[in-house]
């Protein structure tokens, strides 16, 4: 985890109630690459372990030619005269190289 070129949804952290990481946005990454792959003697930095990823959220997906999805998010902010409730974030993946459409792959309420 780190500087990563990818997308993950975190478990809770040190108080952190949501991380995410969207970091597809913009350079290309090969799934040889291994992004989802642990990263082997990390430095904790002193804390007792890494935060882990939430298991119900997909990787991105990988096109034909072995090059992971873009990914972008979209965050739609709530004010107090609002008929909605909450503030909502909506994740979202296409095949960039390919012109492919934005596919909705993840979304959450933010109270």
């Amino acid at each position: 985890m780190g500087h990563e070129h990818n997308f993950e949804v975190f478990n809770p952290y040190l108080g952190l109630k949501k991380g995410r990481c969207v970091g597809a946005s913009a350079i290309p990454c090969l799934k040889a690459q291994n992004p989802y792959g642990l990263i082997q003697n990390p430095d904790l930095q002193g804390q007792s372990a890494l935060p882990s990823l939430a298991p119900d959220v997909m990787e991105l997906k990988v096109n034909s030619d072995g090059w992971y999805f873009h990914n972008y998010a979209i965050l739609t902010l709530r004010s107090p005269k609002s008929q909605f409730k909450d503030s909502e974030i909506k994740y979202y993946e296409l095949d960039s190289a390919k012109n492919g459409p934005s596919i909705l792959m993840h979304g959450e309420n933010i109270p």
